[in-house]
């Protein structure tokens, strides 16, 4: 189900089969190389594509920009995750919400930098930045494409983990079910079956 879910997403999040497969790529990749679970990767770049309006290959840098920032934070897997999805929550009326963005920066002092530094002004005065509604989703995502660099270079310090280590196991288990399921439509075939089910266990036969 999880393996079908993130495919729906990138369908909707994409405009032709060649995107659909090269975003199911690269999220997977983007994944794996910052240990960050594949289905938040996913939503954060669907919520990039909706409302940032850049090209493909610009939110895929940007996705991974991200999730590296969460590591150089010293956010474990399951917060990176977890981080992915409130920025997802943040960032989905345009402009950063600051209910979401506030957990955000307390899990990610890397991406407040890079918000400072993008506005010439002070880590402190970020927070202050967000809750009067000042910086969009297109601003968000030029600070942090802008700082992608130096994040990079931090994050290439990092030692691998047991905890990033163990979602990498999972990402790949996920791509093995989601190609298995994708070649053989086991899944479609086994809720055909449940709804089947579901309606003979309905029919009036049955209830008496």
């Amino acid at each position: 189900d999880q393996a079908a879910s993130l495919a729906a997403r990138l369908r909707l999040a994409t405009k032709s089969q060649e995107e659909f497969t090269r975003a199911q790529q690269a999220t997977y990749a983007i994944a794996q190389r910052t240990s960050a679970e594949w289905g938040s990767v996913v939503g954060l770049y669907a919520q990039l594509a909706q409302t940032t309006g850049m090209g493909q290959e610009r939110i895929l840098a940007l996705t991974e920009t991200i999730s590296q920032a969460f590591q150089v934070s010293g956010a474990s897997a399951e917060e990176t995750s977890n981080g992915l999805r409130q920025l997802q929550q943040a960032m989905a009326g345009g402009v950063l919400r600051a209910e979401e963005f506030n957990t955000i920066i307390e899990t990610s002092p890397r991406i407040v930098q890079a918000l400072a530094d993008h506005f010439g002004i002070a880590f402190g005065d970020v927070r202050k930045y967000v809750n009067d509604g000042k910086v969009s989703s297109e601003q968000f995502a030029q600070a942090l494409l802008k700082g992608s660099a130096d994040i990079q270079r931090d994050f290439d310090k990092l030692p691998l983990t047991v905890s990033r280590a163990t979602q990498q196991v999972r990402n790949a288990l996920l791509g093995l079910v989601g190609d298995a399921d994708s070649a053989s439509g086991a899944s479609n075939d086994l809720a055909t079956g449940i709804q089947d089910l579901a309606r003979t266990l309905e029919s009036p036969e049955v209830k008496q």
